[in-house]
């Protein structure tokens, strides 16, 4: 069972342990069942969401399957995640295949607060058929994540459908999701905060071959770090 109290690599150890398992399970989810289900769909893209417990670990994986056309039904798109209980909510951990590799991500229950304070709230969405659940309309709608981060133990970002995360690339293995930002919910000066953080993190390289001094490295980025996390206004 994973809990937020483990340590990334004991977390990983998990989900590399259940995984081939679970591939296992998920293929004959599709053939048993959700083919058809799919085949026949009046509506597309259609998908499902589906539980499955490890006998293993006895961790309570969430799947999700997204089937984007008729022709896909019987490939359709099979994202692992694990919700955990934390003091400030609910966080997530995923199984993802980023620059060709799987990877552990965590995202933080502060990052699901912040999505629905900047983008579920200010855009009025229901979310009552996902039974509130905010972690599975996130992951939904937000399956294609372009990732940039060059060196280990430093921020990375990523765009997806909804707007921007924001985290930690802490080593080879692990990615910590902090925070959502939307850019639209910005004031103008916030943007323009904003677009020269992305810049910089576009440049990561070159930043790091340009300051040689890292506290004066890490101030600035706590700096610019803090006029991103402030408040969304």
């Amino acid at each position: 069972m994973i809990v937020e109290s483990m340590s990334l690599k004991e977390v990983n150890d998990q989900m590399v342990k259940d995984m081939p398992l679970l591939q296992e399970w998920a293929e004959w989810k599709i053939g048993y069942e959700l083919r058809s289900k799919f085949a026949h769909s009046k509506v597309y893209p259609c998908y499902a969401f589906r539980t499955w417990r490890s006998p293993m670990t006895n961790t309570l994986w969430r799947i999700l399957f997204y089937c984007k056309e008729k022709k896909k039904a019987n490939t359709p798109i099979a994202l692992f995640y694990v919700k955990y209980d934390s003091d400030n909510g609910k966080g997530a951990y995923s199984y993802e295949i980023i620059g060709g590799n799987f990877k552990t991500v965590k995202y933080l229950a502060h990052f699901f607060a912040r999505f629905r304070q900047r983008y579920i709230e200010p855009n009025h969405i229901d979310i009552s058929k996902f039974k509130c659940d905010i972690i599975d309309y996130y992951f939904l709608h937000n399956k294609d994540l372009y990732l940039f981060s060059s060196n280990k133990n430093e921020y990375c970002y990523g765009s997806n459908e909804q707007g921007s995360v924001f985290g930690i690339h802490e080593n080879e293995r692990f990615y910590v999701f902090k925070t959502y930002i939307n850019r639209e919910t910005l004031s103008p000066k916030k943007k323009q905060q904003l677009d020269r953080l992305l810049y910089d993190l576009r440049n990561t390289r070159q930043i790091t071959k340009n300051i040689n001094d890292w506290k004066q490295r890490e101030y600035t980025w706590q700096f610019k770090w803090e006029l991103v996390e402030g408040k969304g206004k």
